[in-house]
């Protein structure tokens, strides 16, 4: 899911101080959370950070991150720290490893860039959770550039190969060589690099270089990852892990076929000299070079319609970002594309028409707030599924603004009911004719503030 970007209006202060805890006035009675007309409640921004939280860890765990209840009493601890201090004095880096924030903390401390620093904390990532990203995936960039007073959103995501015509695609199954994308990932960090890096390109290679001629440890995730792979396969084609994808195995499974435990160490040799090739000669080595004739002939061994002229061709795609104000002085900037982003602003300005305070997350009332978010996310689901790629898709913004309009936004507060559920069939009518998404784990993201006041925002994922 790409969260966005938060920012204040220029002029502000850098820090949130002075936040006063009462109740927002309006025509929803505390604790019953039913809308009765839309209405722009001007929350403290204690609210704002504690709501984005919740957001951020109620789709953490949905991806199956991390659980609710270990995490909701630190996350409150935090709202109220948070809002006690600057929230960044020399710059800051999060990722979904410590090592790889580290690497990208370490490249703002040489003075590089926020873009810098993303992309050298996502090559970690890749090398750490190949299961979730790899230069094989796609991203969405979004970058603040504080000299223009603008963001600029970079997408990089995996498109149709020329071959994959509409009979093609309908007979492509979710995986499988026909399944494959023009992969995006690198080209979308040269892109960035390019406009907005400070360092070398190759210097932000080197850590992860590193951590691939050691070995990397198995990690908990991508065991169970491995795992699942393994019994799907047994279940749906009575295949083992080794005979349905032999070099996979290679790498993380044992001699007998067995998926490697955490904590032992993998060693991939191909993967590493990919990367020095990148690092030495940048992009252009995997999509016209030595790299990308390497890539598609073992791709069409397998089956795969993508071509060198894909590769050769792919562009990507320098978007406007997509700005919904959610509280005085604080903007998100997201995608206006069929991504998490646009989910992010729909739940955000949707939650504006109710009068949830920091007590909506008291024991006493954490059910009911439960509830509701929940609701909101079911429609989210329904919104992501009629939406696509702005490249493709007639008249997306005429749909985005539908949805995000206070008619559409007042229309969801009158479905939803505060004391029960609805069946899945009447989201779907509401919102559209499909209705869910599967359960993503294939993603990671990766947020930097740079000490000049630029900032990234990357969701990168191998889109299965």
């Amino acid at each position: 899911m790409e969260s966005g970007m938060f920012r204040r209006r220029l002029g502000e202060t850098n820090h949130i101080d002075g936040i006063n805890n009462s109740h927002a006035n309006g025509d929803t009675e505390e604790g019953s959370y039913k809308a009765k007309t839309f209405k722009k409640y001007r929350y403290p921004k204690r609210f704002i950070i504690l709501v984005f939280l919740v957001v951020m860890i109620i789709a953490a765990n949905y991806m199956g991150i991390i659980g609710i209840s270990s995490k909701l009493e630190y996350m409150l601890k935090l709202s109220d720290s948070v809002i006690k201090r600057r929230l960044v004095t020399t710059g800051a880096v999060a990722a979904d490893n410590l090592e790889c924030s580290q690497i990208g903390r370490d490249i703002l401390l040489r003075h590089g860039s926020a873009v810098d620093a993303a992309i050298a904390t996502l090559l970690c990532c890749h090398n750490i959770h190949p299961h979730s990203s790899g230069i094989g995936g796609s991203s969405i960039i979004i970058i603040y550039d504080p000299k223009e007073n603008k963001t600029v959103v970079i997408n990089a995501k995996a498109v149709s190969p020329a071959k994959g015509t509409h009979e093609v695609r309908m007979n492509i199954t979710a995986v499988g060589p026909l399944s494959i994308g023009i992969p995006g990932e690198i080209m979308g960090y040269w892109e960035a690099h390019q406009r907005y890096g400070k360092l070398p390109w190759k210097e932000l290679f080197a850590p992860s270089i590193a951590m691939l001629e050691k070995g990397v440890g198995m990690t908990k995730d991508g065991v169970k990852s491995a795992e699942f792979v393994k019994l799907r396969l047994s279940e749906r084609s009575n295949e083992t892990l080794e005979d349905a994808y032999p070099e996979l195995c290679e790498i993380f499974c044992h001699e007998n076929g067995e998926v490697r435990q955490e904590g032992e160490i993998i060693h991939r040799l191909t993967y590493l000299q990919t990367l020095r090739k990148i690092a030495k000669y940048g992009a252009d080595y995997l999509y016209s070079g030595e790299g990308a004739e390497l890539l598609i002939s073992d791709l069409q061994k397998q089956g795969s319609i993508l071509t060198l002229d894909d590769l050769k061709n792919y562009q990507p795609l320098i978007m406007e970002s997509l700005k919904q104000q959610i509280a005085d002085g604080i903007v998100l900037h997201t995608t206006a594309d069929h991504s998490g982003g646009i989910l992010l602003a729909f739940i955000l300005k949707t939650l504006q028409g109710y009068n949830i305070t920091r007590e909506s997350f008291s024991a006493a009332n954490e059910v009911k707030t439960y509830h509701l978010l929940t609701e909101i996310f079911k429609f989210s689901s329904t919104i992501y599924h009629s939406v696509g790629d702005a490249r493709f898709t007639k008249d997306m913004d005429k749909t985005l603004k539908t949805y995000y309009s206070e008619n559409f936004i007042q229309s969801v507060h009158n479905f939803i009911d505060p004391t029960k559920t609805q069946d899945a069939e009447l989201y779907n009518k509401f919102v559209s004719d499909s209705f869910g998404q599967g359960r993503d784990e294939g993603t990671t993201h990766v947020s930097v503030l740079g000490p000049d006041g630029d900032a990234v925002s990357i969701t990168s994922s191998i889109n299965h």
